[in-house]
């Protein structure tokens, strides 16, 4: 087997910590995957603002794809090369019908976040991305349609809601679960497997060529796509089956293992002969 042409990494719990903190081992596992000719890039729910500071650390030259896929492009000048939004109309309904369940619900657009009341919740999620945070009081204002919704829930009670949300808009939406108290609405064709073809398109590769990295839900698809998967210990149960190496925890650079282990590796591990842990 050639070496891989291209290594995709989701940011929230994958390469940075619980706490939004990026490892040095993991920049430093990063340096390596170019030292060895290998491509890189990332694949988030963040928005290009939220994921700018991170592709610049880790010296990513390739587009990276946000929103979950419904923005791919440079994050830092923002320029795109391919971008899908929500309908704006289909947007303020299902925003309104969140509010009505008691959800806070933000409104992305590409370099500013709208919400339609200032609580602790919505504070604390823009807070973490340091997206600039604008109040409406009424969402006909908002005239940008937005590349995603994202629904905020931090009690149990709140998330067994979103099972509501996706009964009245799955048919329209695209809904995924980047965290258990996020729910991300999408355009319904947009899902991070989809935008990765899209992108190994445009480098002139196949997705089955790759290898990837993620943890949650919203992950599932791209790595059920690539060669070669992998993951950290706190990556949900059934990411961690299907990962050809597992590394310890986020919280511990866990990464940085799964990238030296895939460095190692990556000519002979096509052939999956079952999951190895750090």
């Amino acid at each position: 087997m050639t070496q891989i042409p291209l290594f995709i990494s989701d940011v929230d719990r994958t390469i940075l910590t619980h706490d939004h903190v990026l490892p040095p081992r993991v920049v430093s596992a990063f340096a390596d995957l170019n030292d060895a000719g290998l491509r890189t890039t990332l694949a988030t729910a963040r928005s290009p603002k939220g994921v700018a500071q991170y592709a610049s650390a880790l010296n990513i030259i390739e587009p990276c794809i946000c929103f979950n896929g419904a923005w791919i492009g440079n994050p830092n000048t923002l320029e795109a090369v391919h971008s899908e939004t929500l309908d704006l109309s289909l947007a303020r309904e299902a925003m309104n019908f969140a509010a009505a369940l008691g959800i806070a619900t933000l409104w992305y657009s590409k370099s500013e976040v709208y919400a339609t009341s200032s609580n602790e919740i919505v504070l604390k999620e823009t807070a973490t991305t340091g997206e600039p945070l604008r109040i409406v009081s009424d969402l006909a204002v908002i005239e940008e349609a937005p590349f995603k919704l994202m629904c905020v829930a931090w009690k149990l009670a709140d998330q067994k809601k979103f099972n509501t949300i996706i009964d009245q808009f799955g048919s329209s939406i695209s809904a995924a679960r980047s965290h258990d108290r996020l729910l991300e609405l999408s355009p319904r064709s947009v899902d991070k497997a989809l935008a990765s073809r899209i992108l190994c398109k445009r480098l002139g590769i196949e997705i089955s060529q790759i290898a990837a990295a993620g943890d949650a839900a919203n992950d599932l698809s791209l790595l059920r796509s690539v060669a070669i998967p992998i993951t950290v210990s706190n990556a949900l149960p059934e990411i961690r089956k299907i990962a050809h190496f597992v590394g310890p925890s986020c919280d511990e650079g866990g990464l940085a293992d799964a990238i030296s282990w895939l460095l190692n590796n990556s000519k002979t591990s096509q052939a999956k002969k079952g999951t190895q842990h750090a």
